[in-house]
């Protein structure tokens, strides 16, 4: 799990908002995959990549996966708390 971006982002930013003006639509483009620290943290695929979206103290964090679809949901919990840190 790399992390790719760090952006601040208002308190009333909502990631399926911006993913669906982006053009990506959820259950197809976007899911949810579990919530951490109470943030929802999302899975979008985009071509061969995978990426997890969340916003956690005022930040959105978008993190490029190493893992195929069905490993990204332990690679997360394993790898969140050092990359979070960063």
């Amino acid at each position: 799990m790399k992390l790719i971006s760090k952006s601040m982002v208002d308190t009333n930013f909502s990631i399926p908002n911006f993913l669906n003006k982006k053009g990506y639509e959820y259950n197809s483009d976007y899911i949810y995959l579990t919530s951490y620290q109470d943030n929802c943290v999302y899975i979008l695929l985009v071509d061969d990549s995978i990426y997890t979206i969340m916003i956690m103290d005022g930040h959105r964090y978008v993190f490029e996966m190493e893992k195929d679809i069905y490993g990204v949901m332990d690679e997360f919990k394993n790898e969140i708390e050092k990359v979070a840190k960063k």
